[in-house]
């Protein structure tokens, strides 16, 4: 087989026993398209069958192969008819000189033949059948191109739906458990006359509605990323700064478990260039998910370097860390046949977390330690730009 420097040239085929057919037809097809399509001649059946196989396998397009019908080692229909169980896309022609009536309609059975062509032939006849031949063959090479395409985007189509009804389910779930905690305390509190109670009856309702309304701002910043419509507001922030923010946010909770932050953070002012709500968003979700699954008494270490141009941020905790279904569907929001699994925070918000950092070329890998899970932040380092 001949190699060409053009993996896109496609591959024409001829067979037939007489070497001087075949010149001619080689000649002809040159003559016509000359360098456009690879022209490949073979005396025998077996050889034409191999040669095919070959271009095939190394990527090449195959339209085309023309063949004699009497020939001493397969004739013409029973080459044609193995040919096209095999490939069933190229198309096939039959040149003939005393072809039988029982093999020409062998062909057309058994193997689809476009046409047959008698010899002697009349040169520019030929030429129209080839042309018409190849034309044929690069349109249904593009129906299948569109009918694959559509296929797919009929299949995303159906993804879509299944995603809509799911997160809508996992919306309504996540939304039903503060709203009942407020709806239950909230008729509790009536019959209530001391205070201690109608404090903490207060407190469990204040908490809950806190919870709806994140949720709610999570929901739909998702929804504003996912289509494009949220405005991205970029500026050089410090990491160290958010962090020292993110553990404000979630002191309430560290307190409650009496956790203990260990930072342990490269010598230096670290800068990237983000969007200082949805970055700060990003890392109070994950300090908070480290907060809800750590034990009492235990340590959450925080850990920032530069490496090259990124900096690298892990947060690990001592808690029980995932399973390992959990771990392979923690950022699909649409993923899951236990929509209970999200309750414990870890559904929406780390969803959101990665539709952030892929907002910002950013990326994130959660992962078990020996003890508990660890969260590792990849972002790009930037200068400080006011320095």
């Amino acid at each position: 087989m001949r190699k060409s420097n053009n993996s896109l040239k496609q591959v024409i085929v001829a067979v037939d026993d007489e070497k001087i057919v075949l010149s001619g037809l080689r000649f002809q097809l040159k003559m016509e398209f000359n360098d456009e399509f690879i022209i490949e001649i073979c005396e025998r059946a077996s050889e034409a069958i191999e040669l095919i196989d070959n271009y095939i396998l190394n990527g090449y397009d195959v339209p085309l192969v023309i063949t004699d019908n009497i020939m001493p080692e397969l004739r013409g229909d029973e080459f044609l008819k193995i040919i096209y169980d095999k490939y069933p896309d190229i198309v096939l022609i039959m040149l003939t000189g005393a072809a039988t009536l029982e093999g020409i309609t062998n062909a057309v059975n058994n193997a689809k033949l476009f046409r047959y062509i008698t010899k002697p032939w009349e040169p520019q006849d030929f030429i129209l059948t080839i042309k018409s031949a190849l034309s044929i063959y690069n349109k249904n090479k593009q129906l299948i191109k569109y009918k694959n395409e559509l296929e797919e985007a009929n299949k995303d189509l159906r993804s879509l739906d299944i995603s809509k009804n799911y997160f809508l389910n996992l919306l309504a779930h996540e939304l039903n458990t503060p709203l009942n905690s407020i709806l239950n305390f909230s008729a509790l509190i009536k019959d209530k006359k001391d205070l201690d109670s109608i404090i903490f009856f207060s407190e469990i309702i204040n908490s809950s509605a806190s919870k709806l309304k994140r949720i709610t701002a999570l929901s739909l910043i998702i929804a504003k990323i996912r289509i494009d419509k949220y405005e991205m507001n970029f500026n050089q922030i410090s990491i160290n700064e958010v962090l020292d923010s993110s553990i404000l946010t979630c002191q309430k909770k560290i307190k409650e478990k009496n956790i203990t932050i260990d930072k342990r953070i490269q010598p230096g002012n670290h800068f990237t260039i983000a969007d200082n709500y949805l970055i700060s968003l990003a890392f109070d979700s994950i300090l908070d998910n480290s907060a809800n699954f750590s034990t009492m008494d235990s340590v959450i270490t925080i850990n920032v370097n530069k490496v090259e141009d990124l900096i690298l941020i892990s947060i690990a905790d001592q808690g029980k860390g995932f399973t390992s279904e959990t771990l392979d569907n923690l950022f699909k929001i649409f993923h899951s046949d236990d929509i209970n699994n999200h309750s414990n925070g870890i559904g929406l918000s780390l969803a959101l977390v990665k539709l952030i950092l892929d907002a910002h070329n950013g990326h994130i890998e959660v992962k078990n330690n020996l003890i508990g899970a660890e969260v590792i932040i990849t972002l790009p380092w930037s200068w400080d730009i006011q320095s």
